[in-house]
């Protein structure tokens, strides 16, 4: 019996280490580059009848973007939200306001930011309308001429 329990013995010692597991770890990743991909119907000019306009669609924009924090919508006017008129002498001005992303009657007397969240944010679109408060005489107080205001819109991932 002794024998036998000893061969026992010898063949788990020896057959053991055969059957021992040996294992590896092996980590994959991967990546998705952020994009942001901008596209407009925006003109360089858009001309407005300001004796007549109370509002104008003057374009779009189309933003596209897989970033997971969002995106920042920056609008500057160059006057501060006035149409100037370009007649030398002249300090004529045409107030108005924005409408953008859902959101009326933007002041553009400074910058501003908008965040919009990363939300379906595939292939959206915001049509971008320029609003002109008027009172019942701002036919009368307008002098002839070209008024202008440079607008600028910067869009950035978060």
């Amino acid at each position: 019996m002794k024998k036998l329990a000893l061969l026992a013995i010898l063949i788990a010692l020896t057959v053991g280490p055969v059957f021992a597991q040996r294992t590896a770890t092996l980590q994959i990743r991967g990546i998705v580059p952020e994009s942001l991909a901008i596209s407009t119907t925006l003109t360089d000019t858009t001309m407005v009848n300001l004796r007549t306009a109370k509002a104008m669609i003057i374009g779009s924009i189309f933003i596209n973007t897989n970033s997971g924090a969002g995106y920042t919508v920056s609008i500057t006017s160059r006057n501060g939200g006035f149409m100037n008129n370009l007649t030398t002498g002249s300090t004529d001005a045409v107030p108005y306001t924005l409408s953008f992303g859902g959101n009326e009657d933007i002041d553009l007397s400074s910058s501003i930011q908008m965040s919009f969240k990363a939300e379906n944010s595939a292939n959206l679109e915001y049509p971008m309308q320029v609003n002109f408060p008027r009172n019942d005489n701002t036919e009368e107080q307008l002098s002839a001429g070209v008024y202008e205001d440079i607008i600028v819109v910067s869009i950035s991932v978060v």
